[in-house]
């Protein structure tokens, strides 16, 4: 799974390189989660301007490591390059799908079956964004129960409920 985030649209200019760096392989992580797969590393692409400092890159790249390491996985490699405009991460998870059975995905959703959701939504004037917590353990529960489609709903819970709908050929009704 590969993710990104760009300074002033995804964390703003300024954050803490320890919580931009955790947000950026956090978010790959979750991904990786979703697909139901369990963490073995983790790549890092960084492009920085020219005028960020050492130690913020440094210390962004051991965000991403202790991030990864905290869910089983390791920062294994990546690239590093100069360039004009935002700082940006881009994190690729990799993993093994070692459940029983066919991974999930987002066209695997069937009619009659249940929407439920791990965590809380919203809060991100609140700096939740950048606290993202990849969920495996709820992904191998799920996987036990039989899901069948899974999603990290980072972009939006009606965002993405859309796209496993458009992906299975199914509604989703949302009951409140």
């Amino acid at each position: 799974c590969i993710d990104a985030v760009v300074e002033g649209v995804h964390f703003e200019r300024g954050t803490q390189a320890r919580l931009a760096g955790a947000k950026a392989c956090a978010r790959a992580l979750s991904d990786l989660a979703a697909s139901g797969a369990e963490p073995r590393a983790v790549l890092l692409a960084l492009r920085a301007p020219r005028a960020e400092s050492e130690t913020r890159l440094r210390a962004l790249i051991a965000a991403v490591d202790s991030t990864a390491r905290s869910h089983g996985a390791a920062l294994v490699g990546g690239d590093t390059t100069c360039a004009d405009g935002p700082l940006a991460l881009t994190v690729t998870a990799l993993g093994e799908f070692v459940a029983r059975g066919k991974s999930p995905s987002r066209s695997r959703a069937r009619a009659g079956q249940g929407v439920g959701a791990t965590g809380a939504f919203g809060g991100s004037l609140l700096g939740r964004h950048l606290r993202i917590e990849p969920r495996f353990d709820a992904a191998r529960w799920l996987l036990e129960l039989g899901a069948t489609a899974m999603m990290d709903v980072s972009d939006g819970l009606a965002l993405d409920l859309s796209r496993i709908a458009r992906a299975s050929g199914v509604a989703i009704d949302i009951g409140v």
